[in-house]
Formats: structure tokens, C-alpha cells, sequence
């Protein structure tokens, strides 16, 4: 790629580049994502908690690997924070994680819940 000394186009020389050698910047993309792979994970954690790889892995270590709330050691953790502040709470397994998701976060919903399998459960 020729250097172009005007600041103002190099995005437009840039996207003209892997236009025009889109196998040669494939295979450049691929190979640097493979020497950085904790890459994108780290800047999803920054972007949509404000933590970082190292904050997640602690988590991950305090947690021994498993739910926060079910205690299974899942395949993947999930973050779960509170939506209306942001404030991550812990890591969850997918399970668990959605099922906060479809109470809403709402505790009352979810003791009424608790509440309702208590009451309805069979014991055998």
C-alpha cells in the first residue's frame, strides 16, 4: 500500500486497499487475530462494562469457574450487571444469567416465583 501523506483520505485509500486485496487482508486480519487472541474480548469487556480481561479473569478465579448464583462450572461465564446503573454484580452461567433477564431483574417477581414452586412443587 502506497503511503498517502493527506490525513484526510488515508480512511478512503485504506478501504481501497482491502477492496482491492481483500484475500491478502483477509489472511493478515486472521493471522493477527491469532497472535492476539484475547483481542476482541477485551475490548467488548472495556465497551460494555467498563472492565477489563484481567478484572473478568479475576472474577473468574473468585468465583472458582463457576455461577454466581447456581454454582455450575458452564463452558462460558456471562456478565451480569444491574442495567439501570451499570454496576457489574458478578458472572453468571447462560442459564441463570437469562432467566434474571426474563424477571426483569425485578427480586419481587422472582421471590413471587420461589414463592409459586414452593407452593405448587410435589414432593415424591
Amino acid at each position: 500500500m502506497m503511503a498517502h501523506k493527506d490525513p484526510d483520505r488515508k480512511a478512503e485509500y485504506a478501504a481501497e486497499y482491502r477492496r482491492t486485496h481483500r484475500a491478502e487482508h483477509a489472511a493478515y486480519v486472521r493471522e493477527w487475530h491469532r497472535a492476539h487472541p484475547g483481542y476482541n474480548k477485551s475490548r467488548m469487556l472495556k465497551r460494555a462494562y467498563g472492565i477489563t480481561l484481567d478484572d473478568f479473569d479475576a472474577m473468574v478465579a473468585e468465583q472458582g469457574g463457576r455461577c454466581a448464583i447456581c454454582g455450575v462450572d458452564p463452558p462460558r461465564l456471562s456478565v451480569d450487571h444491574d442495567h439501570a446503573t451499570g454496576q457489574v454484580r458478578g458472572l453468571l452461567c447462560d442459564s441463570c444469567n437469562n432467566g434474571l433477564g426474563r424477571f426483569r431483574d425485578n427480586p419481587d417477581s422472582l421471590m413471587a416465583a420461589a414463592a409459586y414452586l414452593l407452593r405448587t412443587t410435589t414432593i415424591t
